[in-house]
This record gives C-alpha cells, structure tokens and sequence, in this order.
C-alpha cells in the first residue's frame, strides 16, 4: 500500500501545483490591471504578499505539500486574505478566479468536508463584497453577479473533490492490479516449476522405477547382464541427481529482461566452458520472443546442448538462432556420433530417451515445431521454431519430425 499512497501523493501533488499555477496568474493580471489603473501601493503590496504565499507551495511542495494536506489553517488564512483583496480590487477582478482556484484545491485537499466549509467562506465572502459595491443599487448584471459567479466556487470545489476521489479509485485499482499481477506471477512460476519436475526430474525417476524393477529378474537369469543393467541403473541415478541440481541452477538463472539472443550466447558460452567443448554461436540480434517462449527455446537449448555432451562425443558444436517466415529458429548441430533416428515419439520414450520428447513438448506449447536431422557417424542437428510475438499460438499438429 506504501506505493499506491505515494502514487496519490505525487497525483495530487500535481494537480495541486497545476491549480496553483492558475492562481499564480490571476494574481499577475490583477497586479497589472492595478498598476495600469493607478491603483494603491497597498493593494499591489498585498496582491504581491499572496503571490509568494502561492509560488512557496508551488516550488517547494514535496516539503510543504503534506503540510498543507495536515493543517487546513494555512488554506483558511488564505481563503480570509482572498476576500480582503477582493473587496479592495473588485468582485470583476482577475482575482476572482484566485479565490476559485483557492475552492479547487480545498476540494482536492481535504475532499467533501473541506470543500462545503471553504466553498461556503467563499460564496459568504464574495457576496459580502458585491454587496458592498452595490451599496443598495441592483447590478448591471444580476443573474451573473448574483448567482453564476458565487456557483463557481462549490462547482469548482465539487470538482477537486471528484477529482480527488478519480485519483483514489485509479490508486486502488492499480494496487489491486499490482497484486493481481504478483498472484498470477506466483501461480506461474509454481506451474512451471511443476510442469519441470514432470517433464525432467520426474520422467528420469519414472525411468529408474522402471529399470530397478526388472534388475531383480536380470540377476537371476543373467548374473552378467544384471551386473550391467545395475551399473546403468546407478548412471542413471546421478544422472537424475544431476538433472534436480541442474534445475535448480536453470530456475536461477533465467535472465528473461535480458534480450533472448544475449541469453543464447551467454547458455552457448556457459556449456563451452564447463564441457570444454568449442561452441560457434551466430544469433540475428533482431530475434525476440514473448517470455513463455524465450524460456521454453531457452531450456530446450540447454536440454540439446546437455545431450550433446552426454551421448555425442562431439567436437565442435554450432548454435544458431535467426529468424525466417515470422518464426524464430533456434538450431543446435554437433558433429558426434549421432544415432539412428525412430519412427515416432513413442519409440524413444520406450527406450527411456526422454529428453528429446521434453524438447518436443516445450515446442508444442509455444505453438512450434521441433526438428531432429540424425544419421549414424553423422552428427546430429535440433531444430526448433517459435512464432515471433506469439508465444500462445496454437500448436502444430506435427510436433517433431526425425529424419537424415
């Protein structure tokens, strides 16, 4: 709530310095119509004397602006002043719209309750003045003088009060969107952290559940082979170790208001010097995603690049991100061992390869597609597009495509 009352308070602040401004010039025109009509040096001394008491609020009001939202007395000496030198310069002065910026801000300041008493002081006032001015004869202009003028000063307090209550409601609505926005925030970065777990961690444990239940019977009918499935059964339990601390450090590591070709080079950069492998990134800085599926292109790089040094044994590795058709391509090739490419999806999960099925997923869910080019002896090379601007675009109904 702090920031949503800092926000009304440089609101109002604004309005304020905004009315005191006009005030600010109602007081110069009078000045000069006095000093043109030969009037007395006590008038223009006071006229002078309110128009400092109006430029301090104006140019110091982050001091005195709170001040005045404390003590109405400053308000009521200057609404008193106000109908003095109206009296003394004239109800058609130029003064008269001082004294309605005067019920302006009183409206502003102190809302309905402030703005019936000093609009109230006000219309007193002013008509007290005409009446003096009259002294028993009928103005030229009744309706005016009487009634349309003196309406001023509530409808002008009427309307800093409105204003007021626009600014309130437009704070509120703000916070309340502010804490709309960090709640959904919250509930996406749980999802997510789900649907990692699930798509990671998970699907290696489930691998594992899987493999640890036929050791049993591989033991018993092949000592040899068992020996074997128990020492793949180990890999693959540092291997899931090392995925869970692996996403941790991805989970830290996002840099999503970092341009998405800058968070390419530094993934690409990273890999390089923790596997020793040489890396030659080209990236069209021009390229940019949503942030759903900057974070998708950007796990399935490091999921890409994590194969590769797991399973390549390559040597050099290319990583290349451009744009082509409305799509961004992300491509990441090797010149390892690559492997003979399956039929469909479901092999490779059969055979426990899921991480090429995790790529798959994260294309499908920003409406992209992922491509594996494979050949024994030949390398390998991962292609995924994403709509650029629209991360939530429908899906493709071919999600990857293996081929040589």
């Amino acid at each position: 709530m702090a920031a949503s009352s800092d926000d009304v308070a440089a609101a109002v602040g604004g309005l304020c310095r905004l009315v005191l401004d006009v005030r600010l010039i109602a007081i110069a025109l009078t000045v000069a119509g006095t000093v043109a009509n030969g009037g007395g040096g006590a008038l223009t001394l006071a006229l002078l004397l309110v128009m400092v008491t109006s430029y301090l609020p104006l140019r110091r009001w982050q001091r005195l602006g709170p001040e005045l939202l404390r003590h109405p007395l400053y308000l009521g000496v200057d609404v008193a002043l106000a109908v003095v030198i109206l009296a003394v310069a004239g109800s058609s002065s130029p003064f008269f719209y001082f004294a309605a910026g005067t019920a302006m801000l009183a409206g502003i300041l102190y809302g309905r309750g402030g703005a019936a008493l000093f609009a109230s002081v006000l219309v007193v006032g002013y008509l007290a003045v005409v009446a003096l001015e009259m002294d028993g004869a009928p103005p030229a202009d009744s309706f005016q003088t009487l009634v349309a003028l003196p309406l001023l000063y509530p409808i002008l307090a009427a309307s800093g009060v409105g204003l007021r209550r626009l600014l309130d409601r437009q704070a509120e609505s703000a916070e309340a969107l502010r804490a709309a926005t960090e709640a959904a925030a919250a509930a996406d970065e749980r999802a997510r952290l789900a649907r990692e777990m699930h798509d990671s961690l998970a699907k290696s444990l489930h691998g594992i559940s899987l493999s640890a239940s036929a050791l049993v019977s591989w033991i018993q009918r092949d000592p040899d082979v068992g020996l074997e499935r128990a020492r793949d059964l180990a890999s693959a339990a540092t291997g899931a170790s090392e995925e869970a601390r692996q996403l941790v450090a991805d989970l830290r590591a996002d840099n999503l208001d970092e341009p998405f070709p800058q968070v390419v080079r530094e993934i690409a950069a990273r890999w390089a010097e923790h596997a020793g492998t040489p890396v030659d990134v080209e990236v069209d800085d021009a390229v940019d995603l949503d942030a759903s599926a900057r974070y998708e292109l950007a796990c399935v790089l490091r999921e890409a690049l994590s194969n590769i040094e797991r399973h390549a044994g390559a040597g050099h590795v290319r990583v290349r991100l451009a744009a082509a058709e409305g799509h961004a391509e992300l491509e990441i090739g090797d010149d390892g061992k690559g492997f003979t490419p399956p039929g469909d999806l479901g092999q490779l999960a059969a055979g426990g390869h899921y991480g090429v099925v995790g790529m798959s997923e994260r294309a499908c869910r920003v409406g992209g597609r992922l491509t594996v080019l494979t050949q024994p002896g030949e390398g390998t090379t991962v292609r995924v597009t994403a709509p650029l601007g629209a991360g939530d675009a429908a899906p493709l109904a071919e999600t990857i495509a293996t081929t040589s």
